[in-house]
């Protein structure tokens, strides 16, 4: 009777269902957290929200911090460069997309003017055919039933006649 077998691979599984368990309680009592003790917690979330840099940025940025670090004369000099000339190019590339954002908005009276200026004052929908109207096709609808009514004729019964 004292031969009792314990499993270690269930038990394994189940202390780690415990610990996931235990963790989303924590987490919706105090909120969710980065708690750095925690085993099962990710970085997932941190590295969404981190800019992904250029290797290239880091090694330049690493040289610059050690030359103020060492207090180099060289980063008092005014024609000094501590980043390469392809990382600013690279910069130059993000500067673009940050612009776009700051473009003003474009407000009514701004694309009433540009609509003036670009097709002489006429809209998308002014292109369409001027014969083809509302009012006119309310009209040949109305006549439709006018005659369908006048010749005895119910759509809903087929062969009436």
């Amino acid at each position: 009777m004292s031969n009792l077998k314990i499993n270690t691979k269930f038990a394994e599984k189940y202390e780690k269902y415990r610990q996931k368990e235990e963790l989303q309680r924590l987490k919706d009592r105090y909120g969710d957290r980065d708690d750095e003790d925690s085993p099962d917690s990710s970085n997932s979330d941190s590295d969404e929200s981190e800019v992904e840099l250029d290797p290239k940025l880091d090694r330049d940025f690493y040289r610059t911090l050690s030359l103020l670090k060492k207090k180099d004369p060289k980063i008092y000099q005014k024609d000094a460069r501590f980043y390469t000339e392809e990382t600013s190019a690279s910069g130059s590339d993000d500067q673009p997309s940050t612009s776009k954002k700051s473009e003003k908005p474009m407000f009514l009276k701004d694309y009433e003017r540009k609509v003036i200026l670009e097709r002489g004052g006429k809209y998308d929908d002014d292109e369409k055919d001027e014969d083809d109207s509302d009012d006119e096709e309310v009209s040949r609808k109305m006549q439709k039933v006018i005659i369908l009514k006048m010749s005895n004729f119910s759509p809903w019964s087929e062969n009436k006649q």
